[in-house]
């Protein structure tokens, strides 16, 4: 059974977690875990309305053991766990201690979960550090890279899990040359969180995701990936995400069916123009959040229009033009004040573009 520790927002390790919100909320998951065959889980919503989804105990322990293999877990590692427990991938970094027997560290969630770290808890980190294993998103990754102690403090972890949104080219190679061990993960709700992994490194171009042991795909007739397995229930799910194949077990992630863009009769993804931006975005220091997006236009149908959240203080669209190839240069640059985000703090792209267009 898991043994807790429970982190205040000053970084101070404390043994009586009642008295915050948050901390009783996942003491009392844990009991309805306990007590329960299956957990209702919600879907974070950045792809449609958010929905109930029933996940079986069975099914979870599944893909505790998947990862568990995946990663030489053990029952002496302990679980850093600083993402919302009301969605799957916090509810399951908790679950993976409790089934597997490990320690768990629970942090508030917050954009820097490391930010109130006080001396005597990186201490205790410091003397445990190769027993860690980390979960975040990319944004807590981002914040959390921005403090060369906390560097320090992951850089013997055991693994760090990254997910939710894909990383930036400049965020990952600043990981992978601090040494880090991260992997992204490609999963979903539905598959009771990742099903491939992909480790962090400073290779240019994208790497592919490998499927975890266990799990059986395939393609639809628009390649869309298909998945099947223990963590599905041995139940077919039907994903709308474009792949590529690269070998037997592992694949390109393209975007998604949802997000192509028909241009004049050229299909856009994206996604793969995006990783494009993001690389152009770090030659030229900006940090703005961003998408590309199709606009309705007389001519082409639709057009790709790029949404940037804040100013851009450069003459963008001439970069841009000069590195991307003709079709992917957007056709226009529109400045949002605020992205509408998920509760989980996701880019909501169609809703962000819906109040603008």
């Amino acid at each position: 059974m898991i043994r807790l520790k429970f982190l205040d927002k000053n970084g101070n390790l404390i043994s009586e977690p009642t008295g915050n919100e948050y901390f009783r909320s996942v003491i009392s998951f844990l009991e309805e875990f306990r007590n329960s065959e299956e957990i209702i889980v919600n879907t974070s919503g950045s792809t449609g309305k958010p929905k109930e989804i029933s996940l079986k105990k069975n099914q979870i322990i599944a893909s505790v053991n998947q990862t568990q293999k995946a990663f030489d877990l053990t029952a002496n590692d302990i679980a850093v766990c600083s993402l919302p427990i009301n969605y799957i991938a916090g509810k399951l970094m908790l679950l993976r201690a409790e089934i597997l027997g490990m320690r768990a560290i629970i942090i508030e969630p917050s954009a820097n979960p490391l930010s109130g770290f006080s001396e005597s808890t990186k201490l205790f980190f410091e003397e445990n550090s190769a027993k860690f294993f980390f979960a975040f998103v990319p944004l807590q990754l981002q914040n959390i890279s921005e403090n060369k102690v906390n560097l320090t403090l992951l850089s013997s972890a055991k693994v760090i899990l990254c997910g939710g949104a894909a990383l930036s080219k400049d965020l990952a190679t600043k990981l992978a040359k601090n040494n880090l061990r991260v992997y992204e993960t490609y999963g979903m709700t539905e598959t009771v969180t990742h099903v491939a992994i992909r480790q962090v490194s400073e290779n240019t171009g994208p790497l592919p995701f490998a499927f975890l042991n266990g799990i059986q795909h395939e393609l639809n007739e628009q390649n869309c990936l298909r998945l099947k397995g223990l963590t599905t229930n041995n139940q077919w799910v039907q994903t709308n995400d474009i792949v590529s194949y690269v070998g037997e077990n592992s694949f390109l992630l393209m975007g998604r069916l949802d997000n192509v863009i028909n241009s004049g009769g050229v299909k856009l993804h994206p996604e793969l123009i995006e990783t494009k931006i993001s690389e152009i975005f770090t030659r030229q220091k900006l940090t703005n959040a961003f998408f590309c997006f199709g606009k309705t236009d007389e001519f082409l149908g639709k057009k790709l229009v790029l949404f940037v959240e804040g100013n851009i203080s450069i003459d963008l669209k001439s970069f841009l033009a000069a590195e991307l190839p003709k079709f992917e240069v957007p056709k226009e640059i529109i400045e949002v004040e605020q992205f509408v985000r998920t509760e989980s703090n996701k880019i909501n792209r169609s809703k962000t573009a819906q109040s603008i267009l």
